[in-house]
Parts: structure tokens; sequence; C-alpha cells
């Protein structure tokens, strides 16, 4: 018997015998375009999904439009065998439900995100993060809202006689407008970037605002649609400025808490709870973390999206190493289907939608917004850069000025800054072998030639710093090894190549890989592109005013026209940029984190290794904890002997397995061999000796090369 509502289990059957048929045909379709390169370089696969659900809900009208709903309805009436209501199923199959979107596939997306990103890379550029997506999407929600509503009173829409141009959005809802269409999801972007492999700091940044920016955008829409009525003076908008603040306050710090607890409390679960035995019962409970926490975060009414992203990242680190390899396994392969599929089903729903939207298109409206988005993105992204540009030059000189009236006669990490020369770093160079020794021991050379390679990166003075120490690596590799100084002519060649590099920027080299440079900002100008997130919003949009289709429709349109003509061009933009690509990241992260790039362990490193990581995962290595807080990589040997689960699979470095010191080779014959020990910048050498681990082998610096350390 049929439901009251029309949506009896026969319906809703048949409708999902519809879309499983259509997400067939989309797949199918996906497979096709992979195999054309040039055809996927102009038509991006959203682009196609979008698409096909378009010609898909098109169909769907022409055929049970509203000429033939009649007929179709009274065969109902006279066929009482057939329980399926028609009109019931166009309109599951023609609308966009926003609550099937954030809470059945919004979850599996952003959690995916976050288990496979590299968190250092994330966490090295979460300040620009975090700047775009706050500051940038409160700047570009106000900057919206502001020339809509100046293009309101200039009369260029909402004052004519016909019906087109009788719609005159209030103050209020241009806000609320402002805020959801704020909301980035460049999903055809990023898969542009994974498929050419841009430079990762370019990738990181994009992915990183993309996902911090719809959680602000979706407060900041919640809070606007509160005053979304006629009573909507400044006292009212002000107050709901005050009221974001406040709740975005509390969700930046209590949303990110709440899923490093729902991480770690599955950690102590499956370490308490051994199910390694039983896969099947160990994968099942493992996948309810891809739900339950952005439920729970719902649920509180805080940010599901920050939370389900920092439940991935802690859950890559804590879960993980408790589990049997083969969960771990089939664990990864359902994660990244799950968000797939959810992907593509969002595309196609957003595609079948558009059919339902089409009248009441206000197309001056959807101008001017396309425009007014435009404009606004670049009014927060290039200051943006600009401004966390010059932080780093002015906390670099900070550093320096506070090193000088310490120790007025040392050179800090061998540059020497004159004063007055706001930042611009002069390196001096002198004759210096390349196998320097520390304790009278000469470096592994065969490490520097494993090192010796040549990275690459969309950051223009990163990828000339890297450059120039892989030329002066390579030159000192084919000296003889008898030689104890350098050639002249080398050292000059050297001299003359950093000296140019150093010239071209004020930007501190330690932290050049920060630096946004021109064409990045560019870049992620062009990479703001909008999405389900923002179409998802506008479908309960407040109709206070009878204007809830019109923004509708204006967001769809402008969503249509960023996925097609943005995200199929992005390639052709890249190389217009002159973006680097075909990056291997995997050298590039061995590169970054052997050289004076890398972070130096903090107090969050330690607290993590000794408050967290020693009580929640599984024979966790207590002496190896020990050795990384010192900054020491054990051996391959001895780590997969002691711990084959241990968490730090990430940031291992490939060690050598000779030893050239002595009391370690003693140690080596009597118990497990003693592994080569790397020393950062950071490491306390006297700790070290009295440990007995001293010789050791310091860890290669870029410039370790061709410059002169000050004595």
């Amino acid at each position: 018997m049929p439901a009251e509502d029309g949506n009896s289990e026969e319906t809703i059957s048949a409708y999902f015998v519809f879309f499983s048929a259509l997400l067939s045909v989309v797949l199918i379709l996906s497979k096709l375009l992979h195999d054309r390169q040039r055809l996927a370089s102009i038509l991006p696969e959203a682009g196609m999904i979008v698409g096909v659900g378009m010609v898909a809900g098109a169909l769907v009208l022409w055929v049970f439009g509203e000429e033939r709903m009649g007929q179709v309805r009274g065969m109902e009436m006279d066929d009482d065998a057939s329980n399926v209501d028609v009109h019931a199923l166009v309109h599951n199959v023609l609308s966009f439900s926003p609550n099937a979107f954030f809470v059945a596939l919004l979850p599996p997306i952003i959690f995916n995100s976050g288990y496979h990103l590299r968190r250092e890379l994330f966490f090295r550029h979460i300040r620009p993060i975090a700047l775009l997506a706050v500051v940038g999407t409160l700047v570009s929600t106000i900057a919206i809202a502001t020339l809509l509503q100046m293009v309101k009173v200039l009369g260029w829409i909402g004052h004519g006689q016909d019906e087109e141009e009788a719609f005159a959005p209030t103050l209020t809802e241009l806000l609320t407008f402002g805020a959801l269409i704020s909301a980035t999801d460049p999903v055809s972007t990023l898969a542009v970037f994974q498929v050419k492999r841009v430079d990762p700091q370019l990738f990181y940044l994009v992915f990183g605002e993309s996902v911090l920016n719809d959680a602000v955008g979706l407060v900041l829409f919640e809070t606007f649609c509160k005053f979304v009525q006629r009573d909507n003076g400044a006292g009212k908008i002000a107050m709901g400025v005050m009221e974001f603040v406040v709740g975005f306050a509390l969700d930046a710090v209590i949303s990110p808490v709440l899923g490093w607890v729902c991480a770690v409390l599955a950690a102590l679960l499956f370490k308490h709870i051994d199910l390694r035995n039983n896969t099947l019962l160990e994968l099942a409970l493992y996948l309810l973390i891809m739900y339950v926490p952005f439920l729970m975060a719902e649920i509180l009414q805080l940010s599901g999206i920050v939370t389900i992203l920092v439940t991935g990242i802690a859950a890559r680190h804590y879960v993980e190493p408790n589990l049997s390899t083969q969960t771990q396994d089939i664990a990864d392969v359902i994660f990244r289907l799950s968000a797939h599929l959810a992907e593509t089903s969002i595309f196609l729903e957003l595609g079948l939608s558009v059919a339902g939207v089409t009248e009441f298109l206000q197309w001056k409206f959807i101008g001017w917004s396309l425009v007014a988005c435009l404009v606004a993105r670049a009014c927060h992204v290039y200051p943006i850069a600009f401004f966390f540009n010059q932080s780093l030059l002015l906390r670099e000189q900070r550093q320096q000025q506070q090193k000088e009236e310490e120790e007025p006669c040392r050179v800090f990490f061998g540059y020497n800054i004159k004063a007055g020369m706001d930042g611009l770093m002069k390196m001096e160079f002198g004759q210096q072998n390349a196998s320097q020794s520390v304790g009278n021991n000469k470096v592994d050379e065969a490490n520097f030639k494993t090192t010796a390679r040549k990275p690459m990166s969309g950051n223009l003075e990163l990828t000339e710093h890297l450059n120039d120490f892989y030329h002066n690596q390579q030159d000192d590799d084919d000296k003889d090894e008898t030689t104890t100084k350098p050639n002249r002519k080398q050292v000059e060649r050297s001299a003359s190549n950093v000296t140019a590099n150093s010239e071209t920027t004020l930007t501190p080299v330690p932290q050049r890989d920060l630096k946004i440079q021109a064409n990045t900002a560019h870049m992620l100008w062009f990479s703001g592109l909008r999405g389900a997130v923002a179409y998802a919003c506008v479908r309960s949009f407040p109709d206070t005013f009878n204007h809830e289709r019109e923004f509708t429709s204006t967001t769809m349109m402008i969503v249509l026209i960023t996925v097609f003509v943005m995200g199929g061009a992005t390639e052709a933009v890249l190389k217009m940029l002159n973006i680097e690509m075909n990056v291997n990241e995997d050298q590039y992260m061995e590169a970054w984190r052997r050289s004076d790039q890398a972070p130096v362990p903090g107090f969050w490193t330690f607290f993590d290794k000794r408050m967290v990581l020693r009580y929640v995962v599984r024979d966790y290595d207590m002496s190896a904890s020990s050795r990384d807080d010192l900054g020491i990589s054990p051996s391959a040997s001895n780590d997969s002997a002691t711990n084959p689960k241990r968490p730090q699979r990430e940031g291992s470095s490939r060690v050598s397995s000779n030893s050239t010191n002595t009391k370690g080779a003693e140690m080596s014959r009597n118990s497990d061999p003693l592994p080569d020990i790397e020393v950062t910048e950071s490491t306390h050498y006297d700790t070290l000796q009295e440990m007995g681990l001293v010789p050791l082998r310091r860890k290669t610096s870029l410039f370790d090369y061709g410059l002169k350390k000050s004595e």
C-alpha cells in the first residue's frame, strides 16, 4: 500500500534503481574520460558528472512534465497494481536534499581528506591556511554583500517594471548570500592538482582553505539566517556579528579537541580490545569513526567539518598502529572508495536538480554576483599573501635582533646579517671540505649521495635554494676523497650562485618554503570555485521575503560556471602561470626533512610522544620515543624488530647500517646494533655526550656545501 506522503517502499526503491543506474553510467564515462587526456584537460570530471545529471534531469522533466503528470496520475488511479508514486519519484529525482548532503555524503569526504594528508606540510602552512579560511571568508562575505548592495542602490538591479527586475534583496539577505557563496569547493581544481602533481605548498593551501573555509562559511550562514527578517537594522547585524565571533571562537577550540578526543578514545579501545584475529569485527568497528564524531559535533552544535577532519588526521596517527595490517589496507581502500562515491553522488545530484530551478533565473543578479565573487576573492587573497610574506621577514628580523643582543659576536646559522639591510642575507663563502667531520669522523658520503636529489617545487625561491644545494653537492661529490680543500673555481661559482639567489628576495632562507609567491597567489585566486556546500546551504535559505528561489537559481548558475569554466581551465592556467608540475612528493618530503627547512621538534612533539603515544599505541617503543625526542632516528632493523607498528612512518628517515663509533661497535657486538645517529640543530650535544652516543653524524643542511660557518 502506498504511504500517505507518497514515499512508499516501491517509490523509494524505484528512486534508488534510477540513481544507481545513472551512477553506473557516470562511473563508466569517468573511465572513458581518464583514457582521453586531451579531453580531460578541458573537461573536468566533476563537470562531466554535472553535465550527465543535467541531461538526465532534463529528460525526466520532459517525459514527466506537467502536461504528462495528469495522464500519469490518471493511470495510477485506474491501475491499483502500481504502487509507485511517479509525482513523488520525479520530485525526489529533481531535488537536492541538504540533510542527506551534510549527514550522509560530506563526512566520508572530509574524513578521507584528513586521513591521507601529510601532517607535516599541512601544519607547516597552517598560518596562511587559517588566515585565508577565517579572515578571508569574513572579508569575502562583507565584500560580496557590499558590492551587491551598491549595485542595488545604483539601480542596476531591482528597479524595473517587469518581473525580472523586481528582485530587490535586503542587506541581511545579501549578507546571508555572501556567507554561503564564500564557501569554496575546488574539487575540480584539486583533482587536476593531484593528476599534475603540483607544488605541495599550493596544493595544501588550496585544500586546507577549502576545508576550513566551509566550516567558517556554515557558521556565518547560520548566524545571518537568524536576522533575515523585516527588522534588519544595523543593531541586529552587529549583534549577529558578535554572535558569530563568540560561536566561532568556541568552535575553533572545542571542535578540533572533540575530534582529537574521539581518535584517542578509539585508539584506547583498539589497544585494550585486541580484535586483530577477527578482521571483520575490527574493520566494522573502525569504520564507525567516519561518522560518529561528525554526528556528535552536530548534536553539540559544533563544526562537524573541523571535527571529522581532525579525527581523520588523528586516527591515522593513533588508531591505525593498533590495527592489523590487513585491516589497515582494507580500511584505506574503503575510505577512498566512500569519498569517491560521495563526491560523485553529490555532483550527480547537483546536475539533476538544475532542471528544477531554471524558471527563476535573474540574469542581471547572477552576472553581478559572479563579478562580486571574483572581486571579493581578490580582496582577501592578495592582501593576506602580502602581509603574511611581510610577517616572515619581520619575525626573522626580531629573532636576529634578539640573537645579536645576546651574542653580538656570533652569527646566526652561518649568516652575516648587516645592520640596516632590512633582513637581506649576505652569505660569506670560504674554503670548506664537503666531507665535514664531527669528532674527527667523516660524514657518511653514501648518505650524501642519497639525499643529493634535485627537489622540485613550484615555489621559485625554494626551488633556486634547493637547486643551489643540489649543484654544490654534486660539485663536492665529484672531488677526490683525499682532497681537503675545494677548487677555487668551485668556491667562486658556489658563492656567485647563492649570492645571486639571496639578492633576489628579502625572505629569510629558512622560511622560503613558506613564502607565497605571486604565481601561487594568482592560482589561489583562480581556485576559488563554488560547489555543493554553497548549494546545500542555499536550499535552506530563509524565505522571509519570498526570494529563496532566486537565490537558489543564482547559486546554481555560479556553481555551474565556476565548475565548467574555471575548473576546465585549471591546467591551462597552471601552464600560463609557470607553476611547476610533476613534483615527486616523496622525494620532495625526503629532501625537506633532511634540510634546514624541516621543522624543529617542539613542545607538542614532546607532549605527543611522552603523554599520548606511549599510552594509546600498543607495544609503543619507549626507547625509540626517547631517541626521537632527542632528534635521533633509530635504524630500520631495530624499528621493525621492536615495534613494527610504530606510528612515525611519514617522518622516518633513511639511515645507513655502518657506524664509525668504537663504543657503538662494541655495543653492537654485545647486544643490538647501534644505528647511525642524526642530530638536528636543536639536539643537545652535551646530553648526547653523557649518553655515550658521540661522535655523531650531523644532519645534512642545505648550506653544508660552500658556506663558511662562523666560528
